[in-house]
Order: C-alpha cells, then sequence, then structure tokens
C-alpha cells in the first residue's frame, strides 16, 4: 500500500557500468516485484541475478548477487513494470478507507507514467505535424507496412507516391554496393567540370585514338626530336653539304668501325678530365719514370724483400725481409729465425719471452687491465710472498667458511669468524572495538547528533577496528557514503554494518573503506563525517636466530620490515615508549 507522493520522473533509469555490484532507481514503486532488470538486452531475474531493497518513499536499489556482477561498459536498465490489473473492488456498502483509495489513485499515476515512459521511446509524429490522428488519407495514424518474412528481406520503408503512408520500397542492394564505391562517387564529384568538358570533346578524342601508333612512335622518340629542335640554328645549306660528304660509303665504313663500342669506350675514357689530367702529370715526371725503367731489377728485388700486414708471415721467409705489422705498428726484420722489431729501445714486450724490469714499473695514469675475460694472475716464486701496499697475502686457501683476517703487523692470514645473531622486526595491526555514545540535542530549534558529547563530530573510523554506536530509538543511526545519506539523494551503506537493535549499531571498518557519513534515516541535517584512514602498526614482533644459529629460513627473512645484526647478541628494553637496543 503506497503511504508516499509519486514524483514526477521517468519510470526508467540506465547506467553504463563501469563494474559496481548496486545502481539506485528514483521512480515509486509498491512492491519489488514492480520492476524489471535488464543487462544490456538480456532481463534478469529477481533472487537469482540482484536483489532489490525499498525505501519508505518507494525508491531503491539493486544489488547483483555474487557471479552477477556486470563489467565495465555492460549498459543496466531499470523500468518500473506494475502490473496493468486491478484485483480489489469497492462493493456496495463497504468502507471505502483513505488508505485504499490512496494507493489506488496512485496505482493510476504510476501506470499513466509507465505508459508515457513507453511512448517515449517509440517513433512518434512531431506534435506540429499537419496531420489528425483519425481518419484515412493525409489523415489518421501512419502503420509500418509487414509482408511476409521473405518479402520484407532488405527492403526500404519509403512514403508512397502521394505522401500520405508507409509502404515497403526497392531492396537495398543496390544502396549497399554505391555505399562501399561511396569514395570513388566523392571523387567523380570532385571532377565533374572535366568530365563534362571531355564529353563535349567526344569527336576529337575519337580523332586521337584513330592515331594512336603514330603517337606512340613520337612518344618513344620525344627526346631525339627535342635534341633536332635545340640545334634548328645549325640546319643550314652548308651542313646539308657537309652530311651528303659524310655520307659516302667509304666514310660510312669508317665511321661504322669508330662507332664500335669498343672503340666509343677506349674513346670516351681518353677524353675524361681525369685521364687528361693523369697524361699531365706523367709528362712532369718522366724522368723519375726513366729512372725507374732504367733500375727495374732492383725496384722488384725490394718488392720482393718487403711486406706489409696485420700478422708477421710464416712462409716465403728470407733474413734480411722487412714487414711492417699494421697491428702494431712495428717494422720488423727476419733475421734467419724469428722477426725481430727495428725500433729505438726495446721492442714489443710481445716479442720478448723472457721480459725482465730495469726498475720500478710507473703505470703513470694508466691500469693493468686484461683482455678476452683473462685472468691477472701474480704468482711468486718458491716460498715468497704477494705484499700489497705492505700487507703480505697468504700463498694458500683456507678452509670453507673462514675469512682473511690481520695479525695486525701487516700479516693477513685466513681464520675462523664467530657467527652474526640476527633480529628481525615485523609490524601488524591488530583490531580493537571501541563504544561510542550518540545523544540528540536541539540546536537553534533543530535536532543535532552529539558523538560523546561532540556535536557532529567528524569520525575517524580505522580500517580494521569494530566501533559499537548506541543511539536514541527515534533516531536511527545509519551510514552513507552520500553526506545525509537518503535525505542528500543516497543510500544506507551496509559494509560491515550490522544492526543489533532499535538502539545500537556496530560497524567494522572493512579494508579500502570509501569515506562515510552518519545520518539519521527519519530526520536530515543531524549527521556529519565519518573518515575511514588506513590503519597504522600496533605490533612489533622481534624474530632472532637465538644464538647464531641458522633458524629462520628465506621466507621468514623476506617478511621483515627491519633487520639488524649483532655478533655477540643485543639486549631490548623499553624507556618511555621507545624501544632501546644495546650491544
Amino acid at each position: 500500500m503506497a503511504t508516499f507522493n509519486v514524483n514526477d520522473t521517468a519510470r526508467r533509469v540506465q547506467y553504463t557500468s563501469s563494474g559496481q555490484s548496486s545502481h539506485t532507481f528514483n521512480f515509486q514503486v509498491n512492491a519489488i516485484s514492480e520492476t524489471q532488470v535488464h543487462k544490456n538486452d538480456t532481463l534478469l531475474t529477481e533472487a537469482t541475478h540482484y536483489n532489490t531493497s525499498l525505501n519508505a518513499d518507494g525508491t531503491g536499489t539493486i544489488t547483483f548477487t555474487s557471479g552477477n556482477i556486470p563489467t565495465s561498459g555492460d549498459i543496466i536498465t531499470i523500468i518500473g513494470d506494475q502490473p496493468l490489473s486491478r484485483t480489489g473492488v469497492y462493493s456496495t456498502g463497504q468502507v471505502i478507507t483513505p488508505a485504499a483509495l490512496e494507493t489506488d489513485f496512485d496505482n493510476v499515476v504510476i501506470r499513466q507514467q509507465q505508459l508515457k515512459e513507453i511512448t517515449d521511446r517509440s517513433v512518434q509524429l512531431k506534435p506540429t505535424t499537419p496531420r489528425t490522428v483519425t481518419g484515412t488519407g493525409t489523415s489518421g495514424p501512419i502503420y509500418f507496412p509487414y509482408s511476409t518474412t521473405s518479402a520484407n528481406s532488405g527492403k526500404i520503408i519509403r512514403y508512397n507516391s502521394a505522401g500520405t503512408s508507409l509502404e515497403l520500397g526497392p531492396d537495398s542492394t543496390s544502396i549497399d554496393t554505391l555505399a562501399a564505391i561511396s569514395s570513388d562517387l566523392t571523387t567523380l564529384a570532385g571532377i565533374s567540370s572535366a568530365i563534362s568538358t571531355v564529353a563535349a570533346d567526344g569527336t576529337d578524342i575519337g580523332v586521337v585514338a584513330a592515331a594512336n601508333s603514330n603517337i606512340g612512335t613520337i612518344a618513344s622518340n620525344i627526346s631525339n626530336i627535342n635534341s633536332v629542335a635545340a640545334k634548328s640554328s645549325l640546319i643550314t645549306s652548308d651542313f646539308v653539304a657537309d652530311l651528303n660528304t659524310l655520307a659516302t660509303s667509304a666514310i660510312v665504313e669508317d665511321l661504322n668501325i669508330l662507332a664500335t663500342t669498343d672503340i666509343v669506350s677506349d674513346l670516351n675514357q681518353l677524353a675524361t678530365s681525369d685521364f687528361v689530367s693523369d697524361l699531365n702529370s706523367i709528362e712532369a715526371v718522366k724522368a723519375n719514370i726513366t729512372t725507374v725503367a732504367d733500375n727495374l731489377a732492383g725496384v722488384n728485388s725490394f718488392a720482393e724483400r718487403y711486406r706489409v700486414g696485420s700478422s708477421n708471415p710464416s712462409s716465403s721467409l728470407d733474413a734480411g725481409d722487412l714487414f711492417f705489422n699494421s697491428s702494431d705498428s712495428t717494422l720488423k726484420y727476419y733475421n734467419g729465425s724469428s722477426w725481430a722489431s727495428i725500433t729505438a729501445g726495446i721492442g714489443s714486450v710481445a716479442d720478448d719471452t723472457t721480459p725482465e724490469l730495469g726498475g720500478d714499473l710507473d703505470v703513470l695514469a694508466r691500469s693493468i687491465v686484461s683482455s678476452s675475460n683473462r685472468n691477472i694472475a701474480i704468482t711468486p716464486n718458491g716460498s715468497g710472498k704477494v705484499v700489497l701496499d705492505g700487507l703480505s697475502y697468504p700463498t694458500a686457501d683456507g678452509s670453507s667458511g673462514q675469512a682473511i683476517t690481520t695479525d695486525g703487523s701487516g700479516n693477513l692470514s685466513f681464520s675462523n669468524t664467530s657467527s652474526a645473531e640476527v633480529y628481525g622486526f615485523k609490524k601488524s595491526f591488530v583490531g580493537s572495538t571501541i563504544n561510542r555514545t550518540v545523544t540528540v540535542v536541539s540546536v537553534s530549534g533543530s535536532n543535532k547528533y552529539f558523538i560523546d558529547g561532540v556535536q557532529q563530530d567528524t569520525l575517524e573510523l580505522i580500517e580494521g577496528n569494530t566501533y559499537i554506536f548506541t543511539y536514541p530509538s527515534g533516531h536511527p543511526f545509519k551510514f552513507s557514503t552520500t553526506s545525509d545519506g537518503s535525505h542528500g539523494g543516497g543510500s544506507e551503506y551496509t559494509t560491515g554494518v550490522t544492526h543489533n537493535s532499535s538502539t545500537q549499531v556496530t560497524i567494522v571498518v572493512a579494508t579500502s573503506a570509501p569515506t562515510l557519513y552518519y545520518y539519521c534515516s527519519s530526520h536530515s541535517g543531524m549527521g556529519g563525517q565519518a573518515n575511514t584512514p588506513i590503519a597504522s602498526p600496533n605490533i612489533l614482533q622481534i624474530i632472532t636466530t637465538g644464538g647464531g644459529a641458522d633458524n629462520i629460513d628465506a621466507a621468514t627473512y623476506d617478511s621483515f620490515d627491519d633487520v639488524i645484526f649483532a655478533s655477540t647478541g643485543f639486549t631490548f628494553s623499553l624507556s618511555n615508549g621507545r624501544l632501546i637496543a644495546n650491544v
């Protein structure tokens, strides 16, 4: 039975889901059975896919059940669906109560709203259409044409020739074909004037087409034609007479010989500027060329003695041979058994198989490095020691687990080490239960909540804690994600909330809970804000290896928030709330 005013609103709301589990509707219903919920084009089932909760004013909220929460992008539609029937009747002499009349009148308005919502979604004539809703021809309703299924397939609906009613039109295949070549049609439209010009010159185009072969010949020789045109001033009567002279059979035969590809290639080579320049250069050094020619035997002998390469030759070796090694930029000579460097002072160290230092090796600003990932070995002879900067290193390896220690006098040796003790610290949070007392006080004529004596106190509800609020029964204490709850257009927040009685409510603050607002569900303007901060650790656990025993596995070690080490262990104490560690 309706006990509320019917608001003026569309009986249909629609949402694009972002993965949320609930949606509200602001049209009014008498029962949860008077709604339909669609996900995209699928009609969902109450109590299977979702549950409905109604507010006191007939508006409500639909909440999807587990496993049926829409994915992001789904279209959710909620529609009023009161049955178009009436089960109650008024009998003669029956007492007609205001409540009964109120319900019937409300249902009439609700059904009218449903019909309006349906007609608003239908295809309609605009209100100013010059056509009546009765009669025929240019008056009366317009109907969509319908024939057999096969006759309807692919047809276009159009106005008839009189423009007074709709009929089945031609097949849409031709339109689909035009759509597929829309870009080509756009191109033709852009050159419509050029198309008209071509059409007007149809006769000339036919003449050109008939001479296509001759046009092709001219086109293939256009380069020659352009060359002749560029020399037109030379074509005089004397020029023609000269051509006639050249045309005699003897001259033609000579020209044919000169015109062979080999001779033409040679002439072109000789005529290049580089070749002419080379000839001029040779003219300037022809005396030197004569000298080399007179001593050709010595030149050949030197060529046989001197070689250049990246590695020392290993064949055709004669004592006195010279070789320049381009890898180390060294000039060498062959002494009959090996290659020796020719240089001032010491030659390449690589060529000296038993090098010795004649003094201290000063690396200056250089380093001693190896190549190709090779080791650098320092191996003293016999009982000799490796001494680096005054520290004498052991020449034999120690035992497993030993470390290098010093005796304080520059002598290093391997010795056993004591095990360090590990202290791991783990911080955590343990929730607690807090009781809060809610009273109601009239302030300037309006009732306000007082939380533990503070008017509309901004609460800090820490995630993981349990809060119990005791309040007067006449002012139901509820939570919402909207300021002033249902009075501000929001709905009740129920996650972790339990109404113990008409005077007590418990909330266990969930992880990642949103900012909340507390409100009186019966009166507006009484509540305030409730923040939900993340909990800070309130428990510190210390885990130790216990005298050096290796009883902390990798997973436990990785779980520590902090770690300290000590060779002899720590003693812990508390001072003014601080943890003090003494070695």
